[in-house]
């Protein structure tokens, strides 16, 4: 009798890693997603892409505080919406197509600019929005100490997608004591990846989804063009001059909260 007890419980161990794995024709295979985000985004620094261009905005060298002529600062808070369509393809590994729209939000920061008079003042903002379309891989985690949640209501998942971003960026605005600097705004697309991990609650064909998601939007680009620079105070005698500026760059990277619900048919 004591042999067959280590036969049992490799037996119990196996039906709960192998289980959710099996295909199962009873259960339903096509959903429908719909869900909300919730992200802080990380610190990013606008710079030249080509800081020798002749019509470089930041130029080359050192700024003022000792790091690379440039911009830098936060963002808003993210929100945004999500609409997916997805398919089971075992019990446990799902595919999913999902569009993801983040409205507008606000960088702001300060730029370095070297000056005797530029130390006090330096402020830029911008106004940004993210549309995006992944296809991401989705599986219910049947690991030691969380298969049994199976039987449950409760399932842990993972997750890992890539796609394309665009990113849309209006026109930036910076302050000094006595001028403005506008710099026209601009689109990019690029490639873009995301990971997750998160809790999903199932109950029948409903299933509510909280996660928390890494994403790496891509890069965020200004777009080549004409900007101009005016007075802000009254004190100013200098003419309004229109300057011709190159493209700037930065990145943007987010993580946080996504709460959705998915209905299964």
């Amino acid at each position: 009798m004591t042999s067959s007890r280590p036969t049992w419980l490799w037996m119990v161990l196996l039906a709960l890693v192998v289980g959710p794995c099996i295909p199962d024709s009873a259960f339903p295979q096509t959903y429908i997603k719909a869900g909300i985000m919730l992200d802080r985004a990380k610190d990013t620094r606008f710079q030249d892409e080509d800081c020798s261009s002749s019509e470089h905005l930041y130029g080359c060298g050192a700024g003022i505080d000792g790091d690379p002529l440039s911009s830098f600062g936060d963002f808003d808070t993210i929100t945004g919406l999500e609409l997916g369509l997805g398919y089971a393809v075992l019990p446990a590994l799902r595919l999913e197509a999902a569009v993801q729209y983040r409205s507008d939000f606000a960088f702001e920061g300060h730029a370095n600019f070297s000056g005797p008079d530029l130390a006090d003042r330096q402020d830029v903002s911008a106004e940004l929005s993210v549309l995006s379309g992944m296809l991401a891989t989705y599986l219910d985690v049947p690991l030691p100490g969380f298969a049994l949640l199976r039987y449950t209501p409760i399932n842990p998942f993972i997750g890992v997608g890539g796609g394309l971003s665009r990113i849309d960026m209006g026109e930036s605005r910076m302050n000094f004591p006595d001028t403005s600097t506008i710099v026209p705004g601009g689109h990019h697309i690029s490639f873009s990846w995301m990971l997750t991990a998160g809790l999903a609650v199932s109950l029948t064909r409903w299933t509510v989804d909280v996660a928390w998601r890494y994403t790496d939007h891509g890069g965020i680009e200004t777009a080549s063009g004409t900007g101009r620079k005016f007075c802000r105070v009254a004190s100013c005698n200098l003419p309004e001059v229109d300057l011709p500026i190159a493209p700037t760059r930065g990145d943007l990277k987010s993580h946080g909260l996504t709460v959705s619900l998915r209905y299964a048919f």
